[in-house]
């Protein structure tokens, strides 16, 4: 047995008893109700104090949790039940729109509560849930009270042909709806997801300044985006999670050709990051499609051409900044996190990017990884 494969096997079995732990450890949480003993115990607090604290428990290093099952986020549902009576500060007025793109999520009113946040704590700006036509009408009757709200809306869209691998199609349609929407009224947008929320007191303060500093790219403002799935060793990676910018370029950005390639086009085998990139799936096909736009040419899928796009083209924030909670994300195991560097899902962070406007020296050197099999499989 060669050792690269012994290396394999081993990694795998690591992996698997990683997955075992999360989950056995989640299991133990939920029937001993830890949670609600301890959110019931804050609650009490909270009558007696206008202090806010959160808990967290400890995340397991080295754990990536792939399980994609839908699970119940504590974090998330204690954060949309903590409502402050004095709104967050808004340096941008009226000249301000949150889209909020995709599916309404039902469990648990998810989606209805994250435009409640909204509307709750960020005053004056616009609210547009951009949405299926076809969506139940019993589904859409739980936002009749928030419609009230001169500032919320909802736009439907009709739902293309086919969805796209990881829904791409949906998101572009969707997106550019509610983009549509929003330039209409506001000089800048925020675009979300109906699943995500954005939570932190100081998001609009911290977006001002970070457009004051870094906002105006050549030509064209920069997007910002967040170290959420921005991924530094992944091709024009760039996130589309969250973004920021004048609401014109983000529509610019978003104006995509729909992508209908069959999905066993885009998931054949891939030997390495670089021919993993040039199957331009998700992000990485919004990015390379923006790249022609932009460059009038197609993209070469160089290392030092991707550095120079991120730099040039985005602003990286961190999803901390931000308050991203993502449904998908427990306060138990961040799905990305490895403790590992170089690793293939290591997030760009906000100083990331800004040592990277400085100079390239600290990224150009791992050019020879992009080609790497084992680094492609293993990370």
């Amino acid at each position: 047995m060669s050792i690269r494969l012994l290396r394999r096997i081993l990694k795998s079995l690591v992996r698997r008893a990683n997955a075992i732990r999360v989950d056995m450890t989640s299991k133990l949480l939920a029937n001993l109700n830890l949670t609600l003993l301890l959110d019931s115990t804050l609650a009490r607090y909270y009558e007696k104090t206008s202090n806010f604290i959160s808990w967290d428990i400890t995340p397991l290093r080295g754990v990536r949790d792939f399980n994609s099952k839908t699970k119940d986020n504590i974090y998330l549902n204690r954060k949309l039940s903590a409502n402050d009576s004095i709104p967050f500060l808004n340096p941008f007025g009226d000249d301000l729109a949150i889209v909020i793109q995709g599916q309404i999520i039902e469990r648990n009113n998810l989606t209805r509560k994250i435009v409640q946040y909204y509307l709750e704590n960020f005053n004056q700006i616009k609210i547009i849930l951009s949405t299926w036509e076809d969506t139940p009408k019993d589904v859409l009757s739980e936002f009749d009270a928030l419609l009230r709200n001169p500032r919320f809306e909802i736009v439907l869209s009709t739902p293309p042909q086919a969805p796209g691998v990881f829904n791409i199609n949906n998101q572009i349609v969707s997106t550019k709806r509610g983009l549509e929407r929003a330039v209409e009224d506001a000089t800048y947008a925020i675009k979300t997801r109906t699943d995500q929320l954005l939570s932190s007191p100081a998001l609009l303060r911290n977006l001002y300044s970070l457009w004051l500093t870094f906002g105006v790219g050549e030509g064209e403002s920069k997007i910002v985006v967040s170290s959420l799935n921005t991924f530094g060793f992944r091709f024009y990676g760039a996130s589309d999670m969250f973004q920021f910018s004048k609401t014109k370029t983000l529509l610019h950005y978003w104006e995509q050709p729909l992508d209908y390639r069959p999905a066993s086009e885009l998931t054949q085998h891939s030997t390495s990051m670089r021919t993993e990139g040039k199957k331009r799936v998700a992000e990485v096909y919004l990015n390379s499609n923006y790249f022609k736009k932009i460059k009038g040419a197609e993209p070469t899928f160089s290392w030092i051409e991707n550095l120079e796009f991120i730099r040039d083209y985005f602003v990286v924030i961190d999803q901390q900044a931000l308050g991203q909670i993502w449904a998908k994300n427990t306060n138990l195991s961040n799905r990305w996190e490895s403790g590992l560097f170089p690793n293939k899902y290591y997030e760009f962070s906000h100083l990331d990017w800004v040592g990277m406007c400085n100079s390239f020296n600290q990224w150009i050197d791992f050019d020879s990884l992009l080609e790497s099999e084992d680094f492609f499989l293993n990370g």
